[in-house]
Parts: structure tokens; C-alpha cells; sequence
């Protein structure tokens, strides 16, 4: 029993830290987080990544988790409580996916989204009386990381919107070249 514990929270483990990179290199993509290190591990496969800083953070979160609870319900209330919600967004998502995407007919996206909600609501309303007993450090958790993905982005976007509004026009630049003294030579070049 110990080794098969032992290799579910290896898998458990490696497949935490896999999505967590992942998500934070899309949403480093998407301007959503504050620009991290990211480290391409093989150069045959591109989705290899290793990401040191969050790779320092999920290990204190675990750490703080493990040390902080009383005893072994309140870990499996954060964890049911963390799962339930994966599911919920998971089954949201492919809603989207099933209109949006795929253009499926309305009466399968229904049914579709009846019949998980169904099952999902159900794990939904358990969790809920949950939450106050160790539920609740899942929750706080995803707020604290939206709220640094919230506030990063606005700050993306305004500055932004700072850049568009201060841009120098090329015919200015292209005006200083005479008085300046400037010759011309053969290239392209870039001005950010």
C-alpha cells in the first residue's frame, strides 16, 4: 500500500507541477502574469518547460498546506473542493467549445450540459458544506492568483494604451533625419 501510495503522489505530483507550467506560460502569453522565467528543457520537444519561480511558490503552498492543517479531512476538503471547481470550469469550457468551436447542434450542447451539471451540481452542493473546513484554502489561493493576474493585466492594458497614445509618428522621425545631420544607409531598421 505504501508504494502504490508513494507512485500516486509521484504521478499526482508531476502532473500538478506540468499543469501549472503550462498555465502560467499561456497566461504569460495572454500579458495575464507577471513575466517569469521559463527554461525549454529539450530541444526536440516544445512543450518541455520548467519554470523556477513557480516551481519555488507551488512547494511553500504545499509545504503551508501539509503544515498547517489539523488532520488528513481537512487536506481531502481542499482537495474535493479544488476538484469539484476543475470540473465545473472543465464542463463550462466545453460548452463554450461545443458552440463556439465545433458548432454543434443547441439541443446536444443542452443535453450535454444537463447531464454533467446534474452530477457536477451534486458534488457542488456537498463541497459547499465543505468549504469551512478546509475548503476554503483552495478558494483563497485561485483569489490570491487572480487578483495578481487581474491587477497585471490592467497594468498591461494601460500601458498599452499609454504606448499608442504617446507614439511618435514616422513622419516626425523621418523629419529629424535632414536637420540632424543623419545619412541614410541600406537596411531596415527597427525603433521600438
Amino acid at each position: 500500500v505504501l508504494l502504490v501510495a508513494t507512485a500516486a503522489a509521484v504521478v499526482a505530483s508531476q502532473a500538478t507541477i506540468s499543469a501549472t507550467f503550462s498555465i502560467i506560460k499561456q497566461a504569460l502569453a495572454h500579458g495575464c502574469f507577471p513575466r517569469v522565467k521559463v527554461v525549454h528543457t529539450s530541444k526536440n520537444f516544445l512543450g518541455q518547460i520548467y519554470v523556477p519561480d513557480i516551481n519555488w511558490i507551488l512547494m511553500i503552498l504545499c509545504i503551508a498546506v501539509t503544515a498547517g492543517f489539523k488532520n488528513q479531512s481537512q487536506i481531502g476538503n481542499a482537495y474535493g473542493t479544488a476538484v469539484v471547481i476543475v470540473m465545473l470550469v472543465t464542463t463550462l469550457l466545453m460548452t463554450l467549445i461545443m458552440i463556439l468551436v465545433w458548432r454543434c447542434h443547441w439541443i446536444l450542447v443542452v443535453i450535454f450540459t444537463g447531464l454533467s451539471l446534474v452530477v457536477e451540481g451534486t458534488y457542488f452542493s456537498a463541497v459547499l458544506f465543505k468549504v469551512d473546513q478546509g475548503g476554503w484554502v483552495p478558494l483563497v489561493i485561485a483569489a490570491a492568483f487572480l487578483l495578481i493576474m487581474y491587477v497585471w493585466h490592467y497594468g498591461t492594458v494601460k500601458r498599452y494604451e499609454f504606448e499608442m497614445h504617446s507614439k511618435v509618428s514616422m513622419a516626425w522621425i523621418l523629419g529629424l533625419g535632414p536637420s540632424l545631420g543623419l545619412v541614410r544607409v541600406p537596411g531596415i531598421g527597427l525603433v521600438y
